[in-house]
């Protein structure tokens, strides 16, 4: 298991990257932080 966070991205991560890394077993995104 992968435990990321995404720092310094704003609506880009929100609408287009975490859903499809959270539909991902091995991923989990714990902190966004903009």
């Amino acid at each position: 298991m992968i435990t990321v966070a995404y720092i310094g991205f704003g609506v880009s991560v929100r609408e287009y990257h975490i859903p499809y890394v959270e539909k991902r077993d091995d991923i989990k995104v714990k902190y966004v932080m903009r």
